[in-house]
């Protein structure tokens, strides 16, 4: 569930490419986490977002830069992580989507957010304060610049090969 606009919307379970595609990104933050610090949490964590944090949401994957708090709470977390990441379903892939989820994460209080695009294999990466996006693909690298220095992630290695071997 999540609290969108005041009301409880009930959230369908992600497909298994988004899940995978989300626990590509999940581990390699968490064993990023684990030697760098920070906290790292997966679509099951709610977080108060918005401006007054009276939106609830659930990133698929989350990342929480080192200091910010020693371990998460029991409890929904207050404000929005410092990178959100949503891996896009279908009917999330446009622009309009974007229009209505990434400035609640920049108002509670998050510095990156990732659309990620399962079908276009690419990855919308929008700065907190930036009037536009980045859109990387293939050998581009993610980062968790400017949260914090040292992570990278190439695009292609989020998605799943193009054929099954």
């Amino acid at each position: 569930m999540e609290l969108i606009d005041g009301e409880l919307v009930e959230m369908a379970p992600s497909f298994g490419l988004q899940g995978g595609i989300g626990s590509q990104i999940l581990v390699a933050l968490a064993v990023f986490a684990k030697l760098h610090g920070g906290l790292v949490a997966d679509a099951s964590t709610g977080f108060r977002v918005g401006r007054d944090h009276q939106e609830l949401r659930s990133p698929d994957v989350s990342y929480l830069k080192a200091g910010r708090m020693a371990r998460l709470p029991d409890s929904f977390v207050d404000g929005a992580p410092d990178l959100a990441v949503e891996v896009l379903s279908e009917r999330q892939v446009g622009l309009a989507y974007a229009r209505s989820k990434v400035p609640l994460y920049f108002d509670a209080g998050a510095q990156l957010v990732w659309l990620v695009d399962p079908y276009r294999q690419e990855v919308r990466l929008y700065r907190n304060g930036a009037n536009t996006f980045d859109t990387l693909a293939g050998g581009a690298v993610l980062t968790l610049e400017p949260i914090v220095t040292g992570f990278e992630l190439r695009v292609a290695d989020i998605f799943p090969p193009d054929e099954a071997p």
